[in-house]
């Protein structure tokens, strides 16, 4: 029997959502560290001042993780979300605000069987999770040691929110990228042990960019277990984060780490080394790779020798080793996409539920686009992020 959705009838083809969100504040990784490290461990402080009492009343909030009554204290000196991450007096936000969204903060980031009725609605066979604070609190820790176990803490309960339905939740693994060999061991685990799908990489870690040949051990082990590199916009370290001083202005640049990282993959020569590494790059937005890759082209014949001499036109990566995640309001561009860089490295992200997306009505969107074929669609929603992930289209 044909599956329905919000839309009405879907095709048949396995639906695959490369990027979207569960919400870890109930999660408590502290609890899983060894106790001598207890003490360091990052854990949500709440102010005592706010008029909300239960864990259950904050959750309910939209927005929360912009609001002062959910803060992050990492190793007793750095807090996440701080005063220079928001905006208004004292960091603030104006008042009242809300954000807007058909879906935001919904019951299936925290509990994955309501999660699997919203996929269901919105038209999602699979879905790749990603953290909401855990990825970014990861590059405010220091201690390599903290960092390891705040890994584990997190592929640990990634492992047990997608066990409830594995071929449909999928997670990435979290390393810690402190210490590379580290880093290696923990995405092995997480792989080989837990089942999970991907190593998450911020584009810069700490100020580094992440594509530097310090981080090629972590790419010969992708390699090896044959699990892509998804690389993430991050709230922390990334240039429009650094450089701007209101929320308004850093979260319409919080993707803007996305070109540094596409062009300096494709330069450096690491995809060279590592013929058989998949890279992605899931919500940093898509409209604005045309123009760096033509960028690209045109530097290495106007700059020959700054960097290794390219083996072939940096449009022709994607589809093979590159992948690129569209929003769904960002629809009306993959015609264009597609015409500059062929429709192979195109895949979709719902971003579900953050008050940015358009869930429930992500794949709606892609299915009623009126320029796009049968045959597009199907690969920007099924084929190409089925050989991005590693998984098949119609089964496991």
């Amino acid at each position: 029997m044909p599956k329905q959705y919000i839309g009405g009838t879907r095709p048949d083809y396995r639906i695959i959502d490369s990027d979207s969100h569960v919400n870890e504040h109930l999660i408590h990784h502290w609890k899983s560290f060894p106790r001598e490290l207890q003490g360091l461990a990052p854990r949500e402080f709440v102010d005592p001042a706010q008029t909300l009492d239960t864990d259950e009343q904050r959750n309910i909030q939209t927005g929360a993780y912009l609001k002062y009554d959910r803060t992050w204290v990492v190793e007793h000196s750095k807090l996440w979300p701080n005063a220079d991450f928001r905006s208004g007096p004292e960091g603030r936000l104006p008042n009242p605000w809300a954000p807007q969204g058909e879906w935001v903060n919904r019951d299936g980031e925290r509990e994955p069987d309501k999660r699997l009725r919203d996929m269901d609605h919105e038209g999602v066979d699979t879905t790749f999770i990603f953290g909401s604070a855990s990825q970014n609190i990861l590059c405010l820790i220091d201690n390599p040691e903290v960092a390891l176990y705040w890994c584990k803490a997190w592929n640990d309960w990634a492992f047990r929110f997608c066990s409830h339905d594995p071929d449909r939740i999928r997670a990435t693994a979290l390393i810690p990228l402190h210490d590379v060999d580290a880093a290696v061991g923990e995405l092995r685990r997480a792989i080989t042990e837990l089942g999970l799908g991907a190593a998450f990489l911020p584009a810069q870690f700490k100020t580094d960019w992440t594509w530097k040949e310090k981080y090629y051990p972590v790419f010969e082990e992708c390699v090896r277990l044959n699990v892509p590199v998804s690389i993430h916009q991050n709230m922390v370290f990334g240039v429009g984060q650094r450089r701007l001083d209101n929320v308004f202005y850093k979260h319409i640049f919080m993707a803007s780490d996305g070109p540094y990282s596409v062009v300096g993959f494709l330069a450096s020569g690491v995809l060279e080394t590592f013929p058989k590494l998949r890279v992605g790059w899931l919500e940093h937005g898509a409209g604005w790779l045309p123009y760096y890759l033509d960028r690209l082209h045109e530097h290495h014949k106007m700059f020959p020798g700054f960097v290794p001499p390219p083996k072939k036109d940096p449009r022709d990566y994607f589809g093979d080793q590159c992948f690129i995640a569209f929003e769904p309001e960002e629809v009306d561009y993959v015609p264009f996409l597609a015409r500059k860089l062929g429709d192979a490295g195109i895949i979709f992200g719902t971003d579900y539920s953050h008050p940015d997306s358009i869930s429930p009505r992500s794949v709606q969107k892609i299915l009623d686009y009126p320029e796009l074929s049968d045959e597009v669609k199907r690969k920007v929603l099924s084929d190409n992020p089925a050989r991005f992930w590693g998984i098949q289209p119609n089964g496991a």
